[in-house]
C-alpha cells in the first residue's frame, strides 16, 4: 500500500509538472494558480515543484509569492540545502544583501552534524567575501569557528586565503604568521600537522610571505617552524 501511494505521488508530480509547463506558455495566471494549489494542497512535501514555482514567480517579478513558495517548503522540510541557497539567492538578487546573509547564518546555527556545519560556514564565508564585501566579517566568522572547532584544518586554510585576497593595498604578513601559529598550536593530531595539512597550508603561507613579507627574517622564521614538522 505504501509503495502504491509513493507511485501515485510520483505520477502526480510528473503530471502536474507537465501540465504546468504547458500552461505557462498558454496562460501564466492560470499556471500560477495551479502551482499554488499543487504546492499548498497536493504536493506539500515536494521541493522540486516549490523551487519551480518560486523561479516562475521571480521571473514574473512577483517576489513576495516567490518568497512564499520557498518559505512554505522550508518550514515543511527544514534544512534542505537547495531551498536555503535559493532563499538566500532570491534576497541577493532582490538587493537584500543582509537578509540573504542572515538566511545562511541561520543555517549554520540550526544545522546538525559537523560536516553540514562546515559546509554552511564555508558558504557564509564566501557570501560575506564576494557578495557583502565584508572581509572583516568573514575573518571574524572563521576565527570564531576555529575557537569552536580548532581541529578543523579547512578553517585555517580558508582564513589564510582570505588574508591573501583581502582588498588592502599591502596584506598584513603578521596576520598570516598569526594564523600559522594558531594552526601549530591547535589540537590537531601530530600526524595531521606533519601530513597533508601542513604541506598544503605551509606552501600557501610560504608563498604569501615570499611575495609580501617585508623582511627575509620573517620567511626564515617561518621555514624554521616548517622544518620542525
Amino acid at each position: 500500500a505504501q509503495q502504491q501511494q509513493q507511485y501515485k505521488a510520483v505520477v502526480s508530480t510528473q503530471s502536474t509538472g507537465k501540465y504546468i509547463n504547458f500552461m505557462t506558455s498558454v496562460d501564466k495566471e492560470e499556471a500560477s494558480k495551479i502551482y499554488r494549489r499543487a504546492c499548498m494542497v497536493h504536493l506539500v512535501k515536494k521541493p522540486y515543484i516549490h523551487l519551480n514555482w518560486a523561479a516562475f514567480e521571480e521571473e514574473r517579478g512577483n517576489l513576495e509569492i516567490a518568497r512564499e513558495a520557498l518559505d512554505h517548503i522550508d518550514k515543511g522540510m527544514p534544512g534542505l540545502i537547495s531551498v536555503i541557497l535559493r532563499r538566500a539567492g532570491l534576497e541577493r538578487r532582490s538587493g537584500n544583501i543582509e537578509q540573504g546573509g542572515d538566511i545562511i547564518n541561520n543555517a549554520i546555527e540550526n544545522c546538525r552534524g559537523r560536516e553540514t556545519r562546515d559546509f554552511w560556514v564555508m558558504k557564509y564565508t564566501s557570501y560575506l567575501q564576494y557578495v557583502a564585501k565584508d572581509i572583516v566579517g568573514a575573518k571574524k566568522l572563521l576565527q570564531e569557528q576555529i575557537e569552536r572547532n580548532p581541529r578543523n584544518k579547512r578553517l585555517y586554510v580558508r582564513l589564510l586565503e582570505l588574508e591573501h585576497s583581502s582588498d588592502t593595498t599591502y596584506p598584513d604578513t603578521s596576520v598570516v604568521n598569526e594564523v600559522f601559529n594558531k594552526a601549530l598550536a591547535s589540537t590537531l593530531p601530530p600526524e595531521e600537522k606533519a601530513g597533508m595539512f601542513l604541506a598544503t597550508f605551509s606552501d600557501k603561507a610560504g608563498m604569501f610571505l615570499a611575495i609580501f613579507g617585508k623582511t627575509f627574517m620573517f620567511l626564515a622564521i617561518f621555514r624554521k617552524k616548517q622544518v620542525c614538522y
